[in-house]
């Protein structure tokens, strides 16, 4: 297991995986006919290292692409948690914008609500003054006593043909 392993391996090591693997199933095929029928004690050798070094390379190909297998599995939930929250988020963002419409609403409201009591307080006052006026006016009328005689008449119907 000497071969360099990168911290993020991609899963285009499935290729390498199986590259591997066939040379390891036909060296193990090899070593079987050898052990059945046996030869020169160099060729035995020369396989059998071989099929080591092949089974150490399937071991790390094996061990990476379980790594790998892992790490995609481990991406793929952080990738549904993180949608999963990007959605709440959503909602509250929706929310809080209802909220931020709704409120803009009542803080218009709120200014013509208080234009609306200036201009009932301005009619209330000119209602209080007009009726000080009438008071005056009406005490007035009642201290100049009754008119004289003579000088309004009282309407008389125009004369009728």
């Amino acid at each position: 297991m000497g071969a360099f392993m990168p911290k993020r391996l991609r899963l285009a090591l499935l290729p390498c995986v199986l590259s591997v693997a066939l040379p390891f199933f036909a060296a193990s095929a090899a070593l079987a006919d050898d052990t059945a029928a046996p030869q020169g004690g160099s060729a035995t050798d020369d396989l059998q290292k071989q099929l080591a070094d092949t089974r150490d390379q399937l071991s790390t190909a094996l061990h990476s692409f379980s790594l790998l297998h892992d790490e995609n599995t481990q991406l793929k939930e952080d990738a549904e948690k993180d949608a999963a929250d990007k959605a709440a988020l959503a909602a509250q963002i929706d929310s809080a914008q209802r909220t931020i419409a709704g409120l803009t609403l009542q803080a218009a409201a709120a200014t013509q609500l208080e234009m609306l009591r200036a201009q009932l307080r301005q009619s209330q006052d000119q209602i209080a003054a007009m009726a000080a006026e009438n008071a005056k006016l009406k005490l007035r009328l009642a201290l100049l006593g009754p008119p004289p005689a003579g000088g309004m008449s009282v309407p008389t119907r125009p004369a009728q043909p």
